[in-house]
C-alpha cells in the first residue's frame, strides 16, 4: 500500500507542478501584455501633448527601462502606425459615425495596411487621412 501511496503522491506532485506552471505561463503571458499597453499608452499620450521624440525616447529608457533600440522602435510603430488609426477612429467618431460604422469604414478600406505599407500617411490629419485612404486602392 505504501509504493502505491508513493506513486499517487508522486503523480499528484506531477500534476500540481504541470498546473503551477501552466498558470505562471499565463500569468507572465498577461503582464507582457499590459506591460505592452501601457508603454504604448505612455507613448500615445506624450505624442498627443507634443512632447518631442528624443524626450520620449528618454523617458520610455528612464521610466519603462527600454534598452538600446526598443524605445526609438515603439515610438516610430506608434507614430506611423497605432496614433494615426486611433485618431482616424476618434475623428471618425467625432462626425457621427457609430463603433459599427467606424469599424466597417476601417476595414473596407484596409486602414491599416495601408498605414503599414505607406508611413506618409500617418503624416496626415484624421479628416485628410479618411479622405486619401478611400482613394487609395
Amino acid at each position: 500500500m505504501s509504493k502505491l501511496n508513493d506513486i499517487s503522491n508522486g503523480i499528484g506532485n506531477i500534476f500540481k507542478d504541470a498546473g503551477r506552471d501552466l498558470i505562471d505561463e499565463k500569468v507572465n503571458i498577461a503582464i507582457k501584455k499590459e506591460r505592452k499597453n501601457g508603454i504604448e499608452i505612455t507613448i500615445e499620450t506624450l505624442i498627443e501633448a507634443g512632447i518631442k521624440d528624443a524626450v520620449i525616447i528618454n523617458l520610455l529608457e528612464k521610466y519603462w527601462g527600454l534598452l538600446d533600440d526598443e524605445p526609438r522602435e515603439a515610438v516610430r510603430y506608434i507614430k506611423t502606425f497605432e496614433y494615426p488609426y486611433k485618431a482616424l477612429t476618434f475623428y471618425l467618431k467625432g462626425q457621427g459615425y457609430t463603433s459599427t460604422e467606424v469599424e466597417d469604414f476601417m476595414n473596407m478600406n484596409h486602414v491599416r495596411i495601408k498605414l503599414r505599407h505607406n508611413r506618409e500617411l500617418s503624416k496626415l490629419s484624421p479628416e485628410k487621412l479618411m479622405h486619401k485612404v478611400t482613394e487609395l486602392k
